[in-house]
C-alpha cells in the first residue's frame, strides 16, 4: 500500500530506521540486507528454498517476517507471538455463562481487538432456497485472527488510511 498516512503509521509502529538494502534479482525490489528472501516476490536472495509461505495469498516471505509483504497476513512464524498477545479478561454472556477472552489494544491508534480462535464449520444452504453460490454444503476453515472489538470510527479510519470517504461527517 502506497498511502502516505499508512506509511507514517508504520513508521510510528516499526520505528524510523531505514535499513541498508539489497535488490532482488527476480523483481528488482529493494529488501533489507538481513532478509534472505524478497518481500515482494518471495524469491530466495541466496538460493535456498524459501520458508514463510503466506496462507492468505501464497507469497513467499523472509523467515524473519512477521507479516506477509504482499497482503499483510500474519505468517506462521508470527502465529505463536500473535497468540501470546493480549490480556485475558473474564466476561459474563447474556445467558449468564462465564467466558475468558483475550483483548489487545493497538498502541498507536488505541483500537481494541478481540482474539477469534480459528476452526472449521459447514457452510451452505440445507433447504435449497438460497442463491446458486449458497446451494452446496462445504467445509470452511478459518485461521485464528484479531477482530476489532468495536466498529472503526471515522477518526481511526482517517488516521490509518489518510482519508475519510464517508458522506456523514
Amino acid at each position: 500500500m502506497n498511502n502516505p498516512a499508512y506509511q507514517e503509521y508504520l513508521k510510528d509502529v516499526l520505528g524510523d530506521s531505514t535499513p541498508a538494502q539489497k535488490f532482488c534479482t527476480q523483481c528488482g525490489t529493494g529488501n533489507d540486507t538481513k532478509f534472505r528472501f524478497c518481500q515482494s516476490c518471495g524469491a530466495a536472495m541466496g538460493g535456498e528454498t524459501a520458508p514463510g509461505l503466506c496462507g492468505g495469498c501464497g507469497t513467499q516471505n523472509a523467515p524473519t517476517s512477521k507479516f506477509c509483504g504482499s497482503c499483510g497476513s500474519p505468517l506462521a512464524s508470527a502465529k505463536e507471538e500473535e497468540e501470546a498477545k493480549g490480556v485475558k479478561t473474564r466476561i459474563t454472556s447474556a445467558s449468564g455463562n462465564q467466558h475468558e477472552i483475550r483483548v489487545w489494544t493497538e498502541p498507536v491508534t488505541g483500537m481494541k481487538f478481540v482474539w477469534i480462535e480459528g476452526g472449521s464449520f459447514q457452510m451452505g444452504n440445507l433447504f435449497g432456497e438460497g442463491f446458486d453460490d449458497e446451494q452446496s454444503i462445504r467445509e470452511v476453515t478459518l485461521s485464528s485472527f484479531w477482530l476489532g472489538q468495536y466498529e472503526v470510527t471515522q477518526g481511526e479510519w482517517q488516521k490509518i488510511m489518510g482519508n475519510n470517504p464517508s458522506d456523514f461527517k
